[in-house]
């Protein structure tokens, strides 16, 4: 978020965290005044929604641990849970402003204004909003956090306050979307500061409370450097030569063509004859199945030159969680890896899982981009059973290589044809046939 706002909430400003049921709202709250006392910045959390006792059970298992700054005088924790009248609530509301002058409060957070409509009349709570929630805070210079709730399928908080008094606007939203839980934020205004035009995603995670995912950042990695595949494999240098490093590739393949065979060939072919690291990474097979796929297509290569490659599987379930979720912890584990090679198989998975052509193109789309600036190969499977209806845009990727089986022959061959803005286009469409040890040739015409 830091990032995003250019160096985070502009000192001094109060800020609307509206959201649905079970988004996230006091985990963000909470994180924020956790996040200040860490930097030695005492903070006010006043909470008409549960106890200290509560509070602090639930924050210490998210990894913030706020009983040290208890001790220490510099985090108060006000319960508001008991006040049931607009009188209770007031009392709070100046308890709360007494703590903050007393610790020379620099953050604070109002956890939660729906608490306080609820004891009064929608007049009365904005007068108190106003008054006491953001003005009677100015003197104080301190930074702030108003939590509201947000009805599920409202798009506004519904206060009449939100784009006069307040310096921004957060809105964060949890729905379930083709059975899986998904969370994005928005970031509708905040003075002082330009803001993120785009939906972002995050999620509720020990240790760190709020992630948020962030686009990538793109710059120039300079001149990329040509690789090369193995003079055993002739023909698959045929389709590829002059590929660059960091080259995004796609391999389209029909119902009669094994997609994580076509990908591991690709990828070992790469990694056997230039070495380094080849990650595979596979959403529908198991562990088992990779390895024997590898080890069937690896006799086709001198042992000599295996030696020099280190291979690393990956298989992860596309069900269990988000897809963005998924893209960006792929991506943290590229960036911890760094492989020179990566192969995914199949991305035509991710896209009929996500339930949404945009967010997959988004998250897709990143991961691209990332690959390129790092500079690492990837080949992405797509299995597809009408290869005309292809649902993904080619023009995402540098080469494009359609597979087709072909009949009628005694062998087992395929039609190979390749194309895209990098070199590597051959004159017309090959055939490749594979005999039972996994070499593989080109038939001739």
């Amino acid at each position: 978020m830091d990032e995003l706002l250019n160096g985070g909430i502009p000192r001094g400003n109060i800020i609307l965290v509206a959201g649905t049921p079970g988004a996230g709202k006091t985990t963000m709250a909470a994180k924020f005044i956790y996040e200040g006392l860490r930097r030695g910045e005492p903070g006010v959390y006043l909470s008409f929604l549960e106890s200290k006792a509560d509070f602090l059970k639930f924050m210490k298992l998210l990894g913030m641990d706020f009983e040290p700054y208890l001790r220490n005088g510099t985090f108060r924790f006000i319960e508001g849970l008991q006040s049931t009248t607009f009188e209770a609530a007031r009392e709070n509301l100046i308890e709360f402003l007494d703590t903050v002058a007393r610790i020379g409060a620099k953050r604070v957070v109002i956890d939660s204004i729906t608490a306080i409509t609820q004891m009064t009349t929608l007049r009365g709570a904005r007068e108190l909003v106003k008054n006491a929630l953001v003005l009677g805070l100015r003197p104080y210079e301190v930074t702030g956090l108003i939590v509201a709730e947000l009805p599920i399928g409202y798009e506004i908080v519904g206060y009449g306050l939100e784009e006069f008094i307040f310096d921004g606007v957060i809105i964060l939203k949890s729905e379930f979307s083709n059975g899986i839980l998904r969370r994005t934020l928005q970031v509708r205004k905040m003075r002082g500061t330009v803001i993120p035009e785009i939906e972002l995603h995050y999620d509720i995670v020990a240790g760190d409370g709020i992630r948020v995912y962030a686009p990538v950042r793109i710059e120039d990695s300079g001149k990329s450097k040509e690789v090369r595949t193995v003079t055993p494999l002739e023909p698959v240098d045929r389709v590829f030569r002059g590929l660059r490093r960091g080259s995004q590739v796609l391999l389209i393949v029909d119902k009669y063509v094994p997609s994580l065979a076509v990908g591991v060939l690709a990828g070992l072919a790469f990694v056997y004859s230039s070495g380094g690291k080849l990650l595979i990474r596979s959403f529908s097979k198991s562990p088992d199945i990779v390895r024997h796929v590898i080890d069937l297509i690896s006799n086709a290569f001198p042992t000599s030159k295996r030696a020099s490659a280190e291979i690393i599987i990956e298989c992860l379930n596309p069900t269990q969680e988000p897809l963005y979720r998924l893209a960006h912890r792929a991506r943290d584990n590229e960036l911890k890896l760094r492989p020179d090679y990566l192969v995914i198989d199949p991305v035509s998975h991710l896209l009929k899982l996500s339930g949404s052509l945009h967010e997959f193109y988004r998250d897709h789309i990143n991961n691209i981009l990332m690959r390129r600036k790092l500079g690492i190969t990837t080949f992405y499977s797509y299995a597809d059973a009408e290869v005309r209806d292809l649902e993904l845009p080619v023009e995402l990727y540098d080469v494009t290589v359609r597979i087709r089986r072909k009949w009628g022959k005694a062998k087992r061959c395929y039609d190979v044809e390749a194309y895209g803005i990098l070199k590597p286009v051959p004159p017309g469409p090959l055939t490749f046939c594979i005999d039972p040890e996994w070499r593989l040739f080109v038939e001739e015409e």
